[in-house]
């Protein structure tokens, strides 16, 4: 039976994006941000999982995290857009991707990583190493 409050005269089931764990009491409790509740009736709110959140309490489902950002804990209320030299290209994402050598990401939020230009290179992977060194001619 799903679990309800007691309205003006019969009891009703908590609406959706909130939750009442004990039976017979006069009112619901809305989810807190970083939980939900998709169905009528719910005796607890869940977590959103990670790569998702959501903001906002009373919530009915949680949101993916857009590209540029990700979230690798659950029962969260944002996401974190990817440090500089890192990117997420796909929405849910739970953790952000070095950029790898040769490619470069200098601002925070990238969906992908750039390819270094002519006359220049990136030969680290570490995650704040983004500034392009200048190729130095050897020859000479």
């Amino acid at each position: 039976m799903p679990n309800i409050f007691l309205g003006s005269v019969t009891c009703t089931a908590c609406a959706k994006g909130s939750a009442q764990s004990k039976e017979g009491q006069a009112t619901c409790n809305l989810c807190d941000a970083g939980t939900f509740s998709e169905k009528e009736g719910a005796k607890v709110c869940t977590n959103c999982a990670a790569g998702t959140f959501s903001k906002d309490t009373g919530s009915v489902k949680c949101n993916a995290c857009a590209k540029g950002s990700a979230q690798s804990k659950e029962g969260q209320a944002t996401c974190n857009l990817c440090d500089a030299g890192t990117f997420s290209g796909k929405e849910g994402a739970t953790v952000c991707s070095d950029c790898t050598a040769g490619t470069y990401a200098q601002n925070k939020g990238a969906v992908k990583c750039e390819d270094c230009a002519a006359g220049t290179y990136q030969n680290t992977t570490k995650r704040k190493k983004y500034r392009l060194r200048l190729c130095v001619d050897t020859t000479a």
